[in-house]
C-alpha cells in the first residue's frame, strides 16, 4: 500500500464552503487506488461531519485526512459554541450520524458532537 502525506484543512462551517471541503476530500481520495463509489461515499461522509458541526452552532472545523491502512478521517470543531436556536437540528444530527455510520468504519462522534472520526 501506498503511503500518502496527510492533510490538514482549517474550513469555516458555512454552506458555501461545503463544496471546498468535497472536492480537498475528492482530490486526495483520487490519489489512492479507491473506486469511485468509495470516494463519494467518503466525500458524503466528510460532508455530513460538517454539517453535524455546524447545526451544532460551530463556526470553524479542522479536518485532517491521512491514508495509512485505511482511509482515516478526522473532524474537529473549532472555536467557541454558538448558541442552536434550530429546533430541527436534533432530527437532522441523527440523519447525519446515520449516514456516517453506515458509510464508514469506526465511527466515533466525542464530546457532544465536537468531534468526529471516522475510517474508510
Amino acid at each position: 500500500m501506498q503511503y500518502f502525506e496527510p492533510i490538514v484543512l482549517e474550513i469555516p462551517l458555512q454552506k458555501e464552503y461545503i463544496t471546498t471541503l468535497r472536492l480537498t476530500v475528492g482530490g486526495y481520495c483520487a490519489l489512492t487506488d479507491a473506486t469511485a463509489n468509495v470516494i463519494e461515499d467518503v466525500k458524503l461522509c466528510a460532508q455530513e461531519a460538517a454539517l453535524l458541526l455546524m447545526r451544532n452552532g460551530y463556526r470553524r472545523a479542522k479536518l485532517h485526512i491521512q491514508m495509512q491502512e485505511t482511509l482515516h478521517i478526522h473532524m474537529t470543531a473549532e472555536g467557541e459554541k454558538l448558541s442552536c436556536a434550530d429546533e430541527t437540528a436534533a432530527t437532522e444530527n441523527e440523519f447525519s450520524i446515520l449516514i456516517i455510520d453506515a458509510l464508514s468504519d469506526n465511527f466515533e462522534n466525542k464530546e457532544n458532537e465536537s468531534d468526529i472520526d471516522f475510517s474508510i
